[in-house]
């Protein structure tokens, strides 16, 4: 198997994620740009979903890269920002100290976090813009501390006016996150260290006694030959009978197939397997019905599948759960992110070397067909090779497209899912088709071409890089007018307002011209 990439060489020693929330109008956006670029403004722009910066500290001589995601207090884009929670390691709850409501919303802003969050997330209560006159001020420092008090969590008082406790707050936190992370090493590195001394343990012990029987057999010569009877009064040691570990192990109770997420790195799964396999072959009934599928489909087409050489039920097993982790995880190795802002880790499940598979196994041909199931486990799948099935699942799962739909009980919706996502289904058109995607691309191109030349210092958010915008947008509309939508709402971002408004809404082109006249003689 290929080696995995090298991991780029990084200027920082950990990676910290922050979020800010609170009500919009807090000033959240404001300290944000104190802390990371060292200014403020006075003009007042509201977060538009989420916005984030960057900035690396040194703490104890380490550099901590500090990614910082500033969220939209408004209502609206409460579903996007809570999205963000995930993965936050650190959230600081902010409020305006001259806005009670604010201050009260901060609870709310918790429960969120409980909901949202991890359970071990570092918080801290800052409130913000504390160089106000005392005249304004809505909320005492008491009261402040007090609800920090009642959480368990720091408290703040800051303004980015002034860069009061700006510094301080956001090193107070990556401080802490740093000591939790530190803790947790420490925990993990005793907890294996513990379980070496135990297993050095039992292997000395192992020595020992192999010794030991060693030295009694070469002392008596041929232990077939002679041997020493011993009372029964006289047998003070323990004795024990050894069985066959098919008769004595008990047969464990059956998991669906859906819920199985043992390692085939541990060595209780092949142990699982056979057990399992064996109560079925003894009575179908016993086990669950999705592995009652799985045993029949598998073992009633292994003498029937064609170019299938030596593949055993565990292998399949193996291929089985690598494809599942796919579908799984393999949204988190998509190519989202093609600037490379934020450091990610490929999961290991979707390493084919943690299944028992090598480069050897790469051209070998296997068999997947699951019953009742779609896409690539459809039992009218072909046979396929390892390196043509991994070839397939990094084109669905890993490409410009992330997908996450396993969380979905229902297993018609799943299977509808996946026979979208996984059926591979080359985009066909025919030349009449294509000039259309063309007429529609080119209308987007010229549209920012002409602004950009026109109005060069007029101030856009123009679609320059994502004019394919366009023409995908004008597809879904055709295609929703076939299926008998009558209306579409569209909360459009200002990255490509003009473009959509021009060619998709149709607003006449020369209103959107006039408007960018108006603009400049208004200068």
């Amino acid at each position: 198997m290929a080696a995995p990439p090298a991991r780029a060489r990084t200027d920082y020693d950990c990676l910290i994620k922050l979020l800010l929330i609170g009500d919009s109008g807090v000033g959240k956006s404001c300290l944000l740009l104190r802390f990371s670029d060292g200014s403020f403004t006075t003009s007042f722009i509201t977060t538009i979903g989420i916005d984030f910066k960057i900035r690396t500290i040194e703490l104890h001589g380490k550099r901590i890269k500090l990614q910082i995601w500033d969220t939209a207090g408004q209502e609206r884009f409460r579903t996007i920002t809570t999205a963000y929670y995930r993965g936050a390691m650190g959230i600081l709850l902010v409020y305006d100290v001259t806005d009670e409501s604010s201050f009260n919303n901060i609870r709310n802003w918790i429960r969120n976090i409980e909901q949202h969050a991890s359970d071990n997330v570092n918080k801290i209560l800052v409130g913000n813009k504390a160089d106000m006159d005392e005249s304004k001020r809505a909320v005492p420092t008491s009261k402040g501390q007090a609800l920090a008090d009642e959480y368990g969590i720091k408290f703040f008082e800051t303004s980015a006016k002034t860069n009061l406790n700006v510094e301080e707050v956001f090193f107070s936190i990556a401080r802490d996150i740093k000591q939790r992370l530190a803790e947790t090493d420490s925990r993990a590195e005793g907890f294996f260290r513990k379980r070496k001394f135990i297993c050095l343990c039992l292997r000395a012990g192992t020595n020992v006694a192999r010794l030991a029987i060693r030295r009694t057999l070469s002392q008596s010569g041929s232990y077939t030959t002679r041997t020493r009877v011993i009372p029964s009064q006289s047998r003070y040691f323990h004795t024990t009978v050894f069985k066959s570990k098919a008769q004595t192990a008990p047969v464990p109770r059956p998991v669906p197939l859906s819920r199985l997420t043992d390692s085939f790195l541990d060595g209780t799964s092949s142990v699982y397997l056979e057990e399992l396999q064996r109560a079925w072959e003894a009575d179908p009934n016993s086990v669950d019905e999705s592995w009652d599928n799985f045993f029949r489909n598998f073992v009633g087409q292994a003498a029937t599948s064609p170019g299938i050489s030596g593949q055993t039920i565990q292998e399949s097993m193996r291929l089985l759960l690598l494809v599942r982790a796919y579908q799984v995880n393999g949204h988190m190795k998509a190519k989202l992110d093609p600037l490379g802002l934020e450091e990610r880790e490929i999961p290991e499940d979707l390493d084919p070397a943690l299944y028992g598979f090598t480069e050897a196994d790469l051209d070998r041909e296997f068999f997947l067909g699951v019953w009742r199931m779609s896409g690539f486990l459809s039992e009218n799948s072909p046979v396929q090779t390892l390196r043509s099935i991994l070839t397939r699942l990094e084109q669905a799962y890993c490409g410009s497209i992330g997908f996450e739909y396993m969380h979905i009980a229902d297993r018609d919706k799943c299977n509808w899912l996946r026979d979208k996502i996984e059926t591979p289904t080359p985009m066909q058109y025919n030349c009449q088709r294509r000039g259309v995607i063309l007429d529609r691309l080119i209308w987007s191109t010229q549209f920012e071409n002409f602004l950009a030349t026109k109005w060069t210092t007029a101030k856009r958010f123009g679609l320059e890089g994502g004019e394919t915008l366009i023409p995908g947008m004008k597809e879904m509309f055709d295609r929703s007018a076939d299926l008998g939508v009558e209306s579409i709402v569209i909360g459009m971002p200002h990255r490509g307002r003009l473009n959509v408004l021009g060619n998709v809404v149709r607003k006449p082109l020369r209103q959107i011209f006039s408007e960018f006249r108006w603009n400049k003689a208004c200068r």
